[in-house]
């Protein structure tokens, strides 16, 4: 689906909450307002990035330790383009940073919609490929299983011996 990986530059092990940049981002986030799923549509993507913390400094500065949340949106940034950090800073350094999330929810919403477009597609065109998946699965799980099982019989036949 995509044409480069999606994180060029692991400075972070992870992409931290939208509204809380102390917290991973995670699908447990009860508002869900944190969190970017791969079947949000463009709008809800861009909502999200435009709501997501930052501070009153109004500048694009990475400093992880006291500005946390700005340099998620930053790590998210450089993340998905082929700039790191610090070109990312001076791209964004006359920037505030609505315009600053305005850009990166168009970066965002155009690698996140290649997945939200197949995942519609087959969700709303393709149940029935779907379910062939499902039953081919089923089919070499239960092989799996009862070769396991067999294998797990014949061991318990030597034990009682």
């Amino acid at each position: 689906i995509f044409e480069k990986p999606l994180c060029l530059n692991s400075n972070f092990p992870r992409i931290m909450s939208l509204k809380n940049a102390s917290m991973k981002m995670s699908k447990s986030d009860s508002s869900g307002k944190g969190i970017i799923y791969l079947s949000d549509s463009n709008e809800d993507i861009e909502s999200k990035i435009i709501k997501a913390k930052t501070d009153s400094i109004g500048t694009i500065k990475f400093d992880k330790k006291d500005r946390p949340d700005v340099s998620n949106l930053i790590h998210i940034y450089s993340s998905l383009s082929e700039l790191n950090i610090e070109e990312v800073e001076k791209k964004f350094e006359n920037v505030n940073t609505y315009e600053f999330k305005k850009d990166l929810s168009k970066l965002v919403t155009k690698e996140i919609g290649k997945i939200s477009q197949k995942y519609d597609r087959l969700i709303k065109h393709e149940k029935e490929y779907l379910r062939s998946i499902l039953i081919d699965g089923k089919k070499i799980a239960k092989e799996i299983a009862t070769t396991n099982i067999d294998e797990i019989k014949d061991c318990l036949k030597f034990l009682k011996l």
